[in-house]
């Protein structure tokens, strides 16, 4: 399987200039974000009002004590971040609670049921 890098600019407000993140998903991470803002996670920390420990957890969330932020926490951290609310959701893959009105819930449950054709 070959594995390649994309490359996202994302706005680095404290330097004035663009910084180009290098990864292999098409969503940004919450760690890309924070490192494009030049923040510590202990800046990033007190900055939203949450541990170090809770920030190294929202970076992680594919291990085991890895968690999900409440939607007042995405926004507070896209705010620090200096995203919109969006993009930091697909970190999580949350979804803005004013799209939940949207989402018709036998569809969205075919759709995460579905097996996946090979292409």
């Amino acid at each position: 399987m070959v594995d390649t890098q994309v490359t996202r600019p994302v706005e680095c407000a404290q330097y004035k200039r663009r910084v180009v993140i290098p990864t292999t998903t098409a969503k940004p991470t919450l760690r890309e974000l924070r490192e494009a803002k030049a923040l510590t996670k202990g800046q990033f920390a007190a900055m939203c009002g949450i541990t170090l420990s809770g920030v190294s957890r929202l970076e992680n969330p594919d291990r085991v004590n890895g968690r999900r932020p409440s939607w007042n926490l995405v926004k507070k951290m896209a705010e620090v971040l200096d995203v919109d609310t969006d993009t930091l959701a697909s970190c999580w893959g949350i979804i803005p609670p004013d799209l939940v009105s949207h989402i018709d819930p036998a569809a969205m449950r075919a759709a995460l049921t579905a097996t996946p054709t090979g292409g």
